[in-house]
């Protein structure tokens, strides 16, 4: 068996006759059918028609009380060659014309075919469908009206003009934020310690000397000279003024 099949305009509905050629002229044929809601049956209700194959076999296919929109056309037929065993053939390609009202109606094109009427569309694809512009298109599918609120907890998102203050620099230390924060140089040396020295001035040895301290020879050490015991500049001269004047006393 091969079979027939097609799928119209759903408006479309006809008795569907099927005679071999050359062997018969019963009327009205020999396998019947339906075309329900644009879709070939047989006459159990199941799509598309089954037909016995064989080399140069042809059958007539006629439409007769064909519908479109509850409207009825003239008839149509075609004649069609029998294909091979499990082979099928589509019967909207022969007929493409099928859904057109024919001159007993007036004429015109066929009836429209609703969002409703497409059998495996969904709720959703109906809506993108029928969509009066973009944006409402969008709104079907859930495009630019996302369900997560602006704020600052984890299931929020930030605004787009969000600027984080140093304090929310999860890794940052206090040293960090106070130099990220500082008013100015100076309040950023402070941050860090630089310029401000833990050490006093004096004159001791864990002080530090003023800038402009003068230093006087009994504060200058000096490694003692060969027969003198003096280690301070002003010792040493001292001691080498006694001996000048042992030298020259007669």
């Amino acid at each position: 068996m091969f079979e027939l099949t097609g799928t119209w305009n759903p408006s479309v509905a006809a008795d569907v006759r099927v005679q071999q050629l050359g062997t018969n002229d019963e009327i009205p044929g020999d396998v019947r059918g339906r075309i329900v809601g644009g879709v070939l049956r047989d006459a159990d209700g199941n799509p598309a028609l089954e037909l016995p194959e064989g080399p140069n076999i042809f059958y007539r296919v006629r439409f007769v009380n064909l519908k479109v929109s509850g409207v009825t056309v003239e008839p149509e037929s075609v004649v069609i060659k029998a294909g091979a065993a499990d082979e099928v053939t589509d019967l909207s390609q022969r007929l493409p014309h099928l859904a057109v009202l024919g001159a007993s109606a007036g004429g015109g094109e066929p009836g429209s075919v609703a969002a409703a009427d497409i059998t495996d569309s969904t709720t959703v694809g109906r809506a993108v469908l029928t969509a009066a512009d973009g944006a409402a298109a969008r709104a079907a599918i859930g495009a630019g009206t996302s369900n997560v609120t602006v704020g600052t907890g984890a299931g929020n998102a930030k605004p787009g003009n969000y600027q984080p203050t140093a304090a929310q620099i999860s890794d940052a230390s206090a040293v960090g934020r106070s130099v990220l924060t500082a008013t100015d140089a100076a309040a950023a040396r402070t941050a860090i310690g630089a310029g401000t020295s833990s050490l006093a001035l004096g004159a001791s040895a864990s002080q530090a000397a003023a800038g402009n301290h003068a230093h006087n020879a009994g504060q200058i050490t000096a490694t003692a000279v060969e027969g003198g015991t003096a280690t301070t500049v002003q010792g040493i001269l001292a001691e080498l003024a006694a001996r000048i004047a042992a030298v020259e006393t007669p």
